[in-house]
């Protein structure tokens, strides 16, 4: 599979939250409140390169509907890719039909991307509540995931998602793929100026291009002013019928009512913010806007952008991430026919073929300095399975000090990130206007723990930026900036590198190295 696919987050937050001098207070605008006219707000978009993918068989399916494929039952799609961020500013004006952008922000990193049906998220999100499992509370001790944690994993949005009755997800039908493709990024608050691009892929339709960086992107800003930040960004998407859709204003007489996580939330939330009936809670979490009087919501200090800003990656791992990506990596032949489209070429297309992203993923370190392992470097493959899951084995969970609970209605759950966003990358832009900045940013890696590999091994962004700071900012190696023309898939080729958390000298107890398979380091931290 080549080319790229778009999707738009169903996330997102109202450009009018504030937050106090502090940083630890943001309040979110009433989107019933007189002065509100326009719901103008941060649209997250993704946009994920396909290089060379090959689809697992049995994954998917023929549908008899409008739509060509679909997820076979109890099939999941779960592979590493490079992925274009897009944070841009949207104002759709009164009537939500004149929609004008501005302040395109974008940035590339390598991460993993999930297709699952709705009945597998459901699956999950019940899973991990009826296993009971638990992690450290940040407040000290342990506690359930759904009382710990914010975003799908928090107790408030699990129940209106999974549970109950008239659960979101069982209205969504069958055909639906939803797209779950969070990560933790590190990235880098200066814009950079981008190279002229390079041609990757010369394919029927267009031509792939990117825009390549180099070490100097990645190089220490001023400890004064620290600008590498560790934001958490979540992205829940979905492919669906277009018409299904439900895009025009006014609807047409006699169309049903659209069902929650069927329509974008935030033209929905237009639609109903007129009628005296009570919005719903789900709503209101996706969109992050108050009802009908402001909300203010208290966090910690740690959780807002000062607290998760270094002036430095960690130089080892900008130096094990170049490796991978100045080093060709092995390419197992593929087994029977190969497609017409199928080319290994020796170019920098290659740093976005899975092989190489599978390298730069790895979440354990057999050598110092780089090298590649003689018995051959452990990758671990794409995923089949129905499961919310990072590999290896980890979930992403989102954890902050709040005044309000995770079970709180409505359960927001992501007003940590725009507390981020708002003291961290927004912040140096504030009360300008432009129309474009690219960004390099690089991506916090789930680790393997030291010794065996656990069954489940818990992960969150929040601990991950906690240990760092006590030992190193995490680093990084090359993302790069993608340009397109009208015609191409925009594409992050330099930018495959994933970030390789800071870790202490290579004889630490963590970090003892033996060449793998026979017991690889693994680094712990996270």
């Amino acid at each position: 599979m080549n080319g790229f696919l778009e999707i738009k987050d169903l996330v997102s937050w109202p450009a009018a939250m504030t937050a106090d001098a502090p940083g630890v207070r943001l309040t979110l605008p009433a989107v019933r409140a007189p002065s509100t006219t326009s719901l103008d707000h941060l649209r997250h978009t993704v946009r994920i390169l396909f290089d060379q993918h090959a689809i697992p068989p049995g994954v998917l399916e023929t549908d008899d509907g409008d739509l060509i494929f679909r997820l076979a039952p109890q099939k999941g799609w779960r592979f590493l890719a490079v992925v274009e961020h897009q944070l841009i500013e949207v104002l759709p004006g009164p009537a939500f039909t004149t929609p004008q952008v501005r302040n395109d922000r974008r940035w590339v990193a390598v991460q993993e991307v999930r297709f699952m049906t709705p009945a597998g998220v459901k699956a999950e999100l019940l899973a991990i509540k009826n296993d009971a499992l638990k992690l450290q509370a940040p407040v000290g001790g342990t506690a359930l995931v759904g009382d710990a944690s914010y975003g799908v994993f928090g107790a408030g949005l699990r129940a209106l998602l999974a549970e109950g009755a008239a659960p979101a997800l069982d209205a969504l039908p069958g055909s639906t793929m939803l797209v779950e493709t969070s990560a933790a990024n590190w990235l880098k608050e200066l814009p950079v100026t981008t190279s002229a691009p390079t041609a990757l892929q010369y394919l029927p339709n267009g031509t792939q291009l990117a825009a390549l960086s180099s070490p100097d992107d990645y190089a220490p800003t001023d400890p004064r002013d620290p600008a590498w930040i560790l934001v958490t960004m979540p992205f829940i998407g979905r492919l669906q019928d277009q018409e299904r859709d439900a895009l025009a204003l006014p609807l047409p007489p006699g169309t049903p009512a659209p069902l929650p996580l069927q329509v974008d939330p935030v033209l929905e939330l237009f639609r109903r913010k007129a009628s005296p009936a009570a919005l719903p809670p789900l709503l209101l979490a996706f969109t992050a806007w108050a009802e009908s009087t402001p909300a203010s919501v208290g966090f910690s200090a740690f959780d807002n952008a000062i607290g998760r800003t270094f002036a430095r990656l960690d130089p080892r791992a900008l130096e094990e991430s170049w490796f991978y990506v100045q080093n060709s990596a092995h390419e197992p032949l593929p087994e029977g026919i190969r497609s017409v489209m199928a080319t290994a070429s020796e170019s920098v297309a290659r740093l976005g073929r899975p092989t190489a992203l599978a390298h730069l993923y790895g979440g354990s370190r057999g050598f110092y300095p780089p090298q590649w392992s003689p018995d051959g470097d452990h990758v671990v493959p794409s995923g089949t399975d129905n499961k919310l899951i990072w590999r290896p084995n980890h979930l992403f969970v989102l954890q902050t000090v709040a005044s309000q609970p995770p079970a709180t209605s409505p359960p927001y759950g992501w007003l940590a990130v725009g507390l981020q966003l708002l003291t961290g990358l927004l912040r140096r832009t504030a009360g300008t206007t432009f129309t474009s900045r690219r960004h390099v940013a690089a991506t916090q890696i789930p680790l393997r723990l030291a010794g065996t590999q656990v069954q489940v091994a818990w992960w969150s962004a929040r601990f991950s930026a906690s240990s760092s700071a006590q030992r190193r900012p995490p680093a990084t190696c090359g993302s790069s900036s993608p340009s397109s023309s009208p015609s191409t898939a925009p594409r992050a080729v330099s930018a495959p590198s994933p970030v390789r958390a800071g870790s202490p000298p290579r004889r630490s107890p963590a970090t003892s190295a033996s060449s793998p398979p026979r017991g690889r380091a693994r680094r712990t931290g996270a």
